[in-house]
């Protein structure tokens, strides 16, 4: 008899369960739950990486400015014919505009910045050509110059990871700013 009543709850088990999956099946509740168990995951990537792109864009954007000031302070406040004194004030410059982007510091050493925000590098800053006094024949004259400058930026896809991790995309951006420097009168 115990054999019987065995095979008899199994086979109740069993149904119980086929009426659960049929009305699981037939319900939109469970529709709805497995729309929201696919669609989640693509929300939260599509929201990552337009936080990216916008990291992207703010650096993009200070540089344009820092590039910018950098070529207009120079051609109103000229500095000696030294070329590495036209480059280092260029880069001071480039580099208060990055560290005065918002949410963002540049990479440097005396500011430690934690893991998880995005990598700043000033790669490169370069005046070309530097104005010279040498080139100037008559008070007056326009020497013309560009201020152009590389910054490297890595951003992380997922927030609260380290930078360095396999989520991490390398962007290089360049920009460049044209400017005139006039001759003193002698």
């Amino acid at each position: 008899m115990s054999d019987t009543s065995h095979g008899c709850a199994k086979i109740l088990r069993w149904r119980r369960l086929a009426v659960l999956g049929r009305r699981w099946y037939a319900e939109e509740q469970g529709a709805t739950s497995t729309f929201i168990l696919l669609m989640l995951p693509l929300f939260f990537l599509t929201l990552f990486g337009l936080n990216a792109v916008w990291q992207v864009a703010m650096v993009k954007q200070a540089l344009r400015a820092g590039v910018y000031q950098s070529a207009r302070f120079l051609s109103a406040e000229p500095q000696r014919s030294d070329d590495g004194v036209w480059r280092l004030a260029a880069r001071r410059l480039i580099e208060e505009e990055l560290n005065a982007t918002p949410a963002f510091r540049l990479n440097t050493m005396s500011r430690s910045t934690p893991e998880t925000r995005p990598d700043f590098n000033l790669v490169n800053v370069d005046v070309n050509p530097v104005p010279k006094r040498s080139n100037c024949s008559q008070p007056g004259q326009v020497l013309p110059f560009t201020v152009s400058a590389e910054v490297s930026v890595g951003v992380n896809l997922l927030p609260g990871l380290p930078t360095g991790g396999g989520l991490s995309v390398g962007v290089t951006l360049r920009d460049s700013a044209d400017g005139e420097a006039i001759c003193p009168v002698r």
